[in-house]
């Protein structure tokens, strides 16, 4: 039967199992303090989330790709216009559409309907009025918590592909699309090199080839332009067209034909297994965590219920302990001043490395200005600013991601002093889109009122030239003939041409310049405050993850406190029943120890 679903996973089940068990033994010791983040690690597990971005150069067949996938025509497609917004789609129980426009605080939401025509460029004013579109919608493909990014045309000359490379800070996989009319161009083959380095899983797609005969010769270039370039990924050949029919008429031969589900085989097994199996390694270190929290009460309860005369220094070495990391909370403690200088400093070099990025770009563009023709160029050198400009903010962003990991660990490592073992916190990033302080001033051709003005300023040279030669032949005593005469004005209004065109290209060197110049301006601004704020949550979430995990040991130790003085108070008639529930309980959270272990050794 012919579905959009992708083949069948890996089998996560027995650590989905596992994580049941840790939620079951958290709810029955009272410990909602464990139980959420196990709940938290089953929905991850459940549903784990894969972004993968779409790019290509325009008309080449995104859209229709993103169709075929989830099964529905949910991107717009149309021969004559192409992509220009970039449309975010991922799964809602019901459909939903949020629009940002430029310059605006927050999103709108609208009517989801809106999402099926706004990608197109019917009205060049309207569609240039919006920055993104996110739409979450009630599909089968969608549910198994893929985020497909369909955005606008990008290669490497294109304005847009420095927005196409930003979205890769954020992508699990890249689907590159080109169609099967041609093999690869230069500037896809540079796009796809860039990509490459930003992202962990490239694919190629050769798109519509219901359209081309011959896309197997063109496959097979590109096959060769790939390994040339270096670059691994081998063409899918796709039809969205048949993957579509086959979809509304449940033909699993047209299905096969269409390409589908060579690409959704490949998206499981390098993009969704991937996914899942690091949702599972951080579920196992969590549940890991939970149970050695559950079992320590336990333990202490036994141990003082097997060996009384022990209990009084097991008791002082557990008030011991809950007094070191009841320490660890209060404040100026030796980890809040790490993490707070850890960030202080970060947000000082990565500021200092970003200044030092533009000011190279400046350099950059000035150089480039110096010997480029505006009328000609000038497309190609904004997109490259902007290609420039998204990178410097990707590479920011990089060293905030590692920055931030490494003073997570040295905070880990400092509390680890103190006998806590504290597991690193893991934040989401949002993505900076760049493209939204770009303010095209285009460099067009002379008008005919600037070549009228370059005429007039010709006879105006020529004039003045034959002028002062006649002048100076008077004096001299000489007659000049009329070749000679006219001669004379012609080399004087040929200069005063070029001096008047040399002054325009000056003119439009500067203008770009101060297009440039601002556009740096504004993103260095505007990301100076990003980055500050998001210094500054991140922070936050690291104090609030390290003091939440030290509450939830100050509350282990403290019940394992009480379960070794209830212990210590037990009725002898009693202690032998007891002690075999212990024990039983015990035995399970080693099970579940080992089999966490076993499991953790196999992803």
């Amino acid at each position: 039967m012919t579905t959009t679903e992708l083949p069948a996973e890996a089998p996560w089940a027995a650590v989905l199992d596992l994580v049941e068990v840790g939620i079951g033994a958290a709810n029955a010791h009272g410990r909602d303090d464990l139980e959420e983040p196990l709940r938290v690690a089953r929905l991850r597990l459940m549903r784990p989330q894969s972004v993968i971005a779409v790019v290509g150069e325009f008309k080449q067949g995104k859209s229709s790709l993103i169709n075929g996938l989830v099964g529905e025509e949910l991107c717009p497609v149309h021969d004559d216009v192409a992509t220009t917004t970039t449309t975010v789609l991922r799964y809602g129980d019901s459909a939903r559409c949020l629009v940002t426009r430029h310059g605006a605080d927050a999103a709108e939401e609208v009517d989801p309907a809106f999402a099926t025509g706004i990608g197109l460029r019917p009205s060049p004013d309207e569609a240039a009025a919006i920055q993104r579109i996110e739409l979450e919608w009630p599909n089968r493909f969608l549910a198994t918590g893929i985020t497909l990014i369909d955005t606008p045309g990008a290669g490497s000359a294109s304005r847009d592909a420095g927005l196409a490379l930003a979205f890769l800070r954020v992508a699990d996989a890249l689907i590159f699309v080109t169609d099967a009319s041609a093999p690869l161009s230069g500037d896809e083959l540079d796009f796809l090199k860039s990509a490459s380095a930003y992202c962990p899983v490239v694919m190629c797609c050769l798109a519509k080839t219901d359209l081309y005969p011959h896309w197997r010769e063109v496959q097979s270039i590109d096959e060769s332009l790939l390994a040339g370039a270096g670059l691994p990924a081998r063409p899918i050949p796709v039809s969205a067209a048949l993957r579509i029919i086959a979809l509304k008429e449940g033909d699993a031969g047209l299905n096969r034909e269409s390409g589908f589900p060579e690409l959704l085989q490949v998206l499981s097994t390098g993009v969704l297994e991937e996914t899942k199996r690091l949702a599972a390694h951080r579920a196992l270190l969590d549940l890991d965590a939970a149970v050695h929290q559950i079992r320590l009460p336990v333990l202490a309860e036994l141990q003082a219920l097997k060996s009384p005369d022990l209990a009084a220094p097991a008791l002082a070495e557990l008030q011991s302990r809950r007094d070191r990391v009841e320490q660890l909370r209060q404040a100026g403690s030796r980890w809040g001043s790490v993490l707070a200088e850890g960030f202080s400093d970060l947000a000082n070099e990565t500021d200092y490395r970003f200044r030092g990025a533009l000011r190279e770009l400046n350099k950059k563009v000035d150089r480039i200005l110096e010997t480029a023709d505006l009328r000609h160029d000038w497309v190609q050198i904004s997109g490259e600013v902007r290609t420039d400009m998204a990178l410097a903010v990707r590479e920011l962003v990089r060293s905030l991601e590692e920055g931030s990991a490494d003073i997570a660990r040295r905070v880990v490592s400092v509390i680890a002093e103190d006998e806590a073992e504290i597991a690193v916190p893991v934040v989401a990033w949002p993505d900076i889109d760049v493209s939204r302080y770009w303010t095209e001033k285009e460099q067009r051709e002379l008008s005919l009122g600037a070549h009228a003005g370059l005429g007039y300023a010709s006879l105006k040279g020529a004039q003045g030239g034959i002028i002062l030669a006649s002048v100076m032949a008077g004096v001299a005593g000489v007659v000049l003939s009329t070749t000679a005469t006219l001669g004379v004005g012609a080399v004087f209004g040929g200069k005063q041409i070029w001096d008047e065109r040399k002054k325009k290209t000056t003119q439009r060197r500067q203008q770009a310049r101060t297009v440039v110049r601002q556009f740096i301006d504004d993103v260095q601004f505007d990301v100076s405050k990003t980055t500050r704020d998001m210094v500054r949550d991140l922070q936050r979430l690291q104090r609030e993850h390290f003091a939440t995990e030290l509450a939830q040991r100050i509350r282990t130790q403290t019940e394992a406190m009480e379960a070794s003085q209830r212990g210590a108070q037990t009725a002898r008639e009693n202690v032998s029943r007891r002690v075999a529930e212990l024990e039983q309980t015990i035995q399970g959270t080693d099970q579940l120890l080992k089999s966490t272990s076993a499991l953790r050794g196999s992803l």
